[in-house]
C-alpha cells in the first residue's frame, strides 16, 4: 500500500535526533525488512518509509507514514495546506468551565495566540537555537499565528482534571501545551510548559513542521 498509519507511543521520537537514532521511523524501517539503510540513503531511486508529520516525544498518537514518494508528496502538501483535520484528546489540570463568548468564534471555543521562541535561560545572552524554547511570550522571536479550537469532553471533579478535545488549526511547536497553559489548565505531565514553569511560557501574563502537540 502507499500509506501506513502507525501508533507512536509516548517517550519516542518520530524522527531520529542528533544523539538518539531510535525513533518511530527507524523501527518502521526495521520492520520493513530493509537490510542496508546506508546504501538505501545513498540511492536516490530507493524510497524508505517516511512520516508525513510529527508528534512530540511525549505525545502518543497515529502517524501517517508514506511508503512511496508520491504518497509523501501528496499527503505532506495536505498537511501544509491545512486540509488535514487533526484532533487530540488531552487530560488537563483542573475543572475547565464552559467557554465564554469572548473566547468563541462562531460558537466554537478558540485560542488565538501567536507562538515564537524565547531564551530558555533568562540570564543567558546566547543566540544558539539549542537554548531556545517555544513560547507565547509577547517578547518571543519570530512569532507566528497559532490557533486552537477546544471543547470539554468530560470533567472529573473527584480527581480535579478534565478531558479535552483539541483541534489545532495551525501546526506550531508545542502549540497545544502552550495554549492549554494559557487557558489556565496545563496538560497533565507537561514538565516544560506547565504552571511550574511560568517564567518560560509567560502564562502569568495572559498567557506549540506539523508538530503542534
Amino acid at each position: 500500500s502507499d500509506l501506513m498509519l502507525v501508533y507512536k507511543p509516548p517517550g519516542m521520537l518520530t524522527l531520529p535526533g542528533k544523539s538518539e537514532p531510535d525513533c518511530l521511523q527507524a523501527r518502521v524501517i526495521a520492520a520493513s525488512n530493509i537490510n542496508n539503510i546506508n546504501n538505501i540513503n545513498n540511492n536516490k531511486n530507493t524510497w524508505i518509509p517516511r512520516p508525513c508529520h510529527r508528534l512530540d516525544r511525549d505525545t502518543s498518537g497515529i502517524i501517517a507514514i508514506a511508503n512511496t514518494k508520491e504518497a509523501y508528496k501528496r499527503l505532506s502538501a495536505q498537511f501544509e495546506q491545512r486540509t488535514v483535520r487533526k484532533r487530540y484528546i488531552a487530560l488537563v489540570e483542573g475543572i475547565v468551565p464552559d467557554g465564554q463568548p469572548q473566547q468563541q468564534q462562531s460558537g466554537v471555543n478558540v485560542i488565538d495566540l501567536p507562538i515564537g521562541k524565547i531564551d530558555s535561560n533568562s540570564n543567558s545572552n546566547s543566540n544558539s537555537n539549542s537554548n531556545k524554547i517555544w513560547s507565547t511570550s509577547p517578547h518571543a522571536e519570530k512569532r507566528r499565528e497559532a490557533v486552537t479550537e477546544w471543547e470539554v469532553s468530560k470533567r472529573y471533579p473527584q480527581h480535579n482534571y478534565t478531558r479535552m478535545i483539541l483541534t489545532p488549526k495551525t501546526g506550531r511547536g508545542h502549540q497545544l501545551r502552550l495554549h492549554m497553559t494559557h487557558l489556565g489548565h496545563s496538560i497533565l505531565g507537561d514538565e516544560l510548559h506547565g504552571h511550574d514553569n511560568d517564567s518560560h511560557n509567560d502564562s502569568n501574563n495572559d498567557n506549540d513542521s506539523n508538530n503542534d502537540s
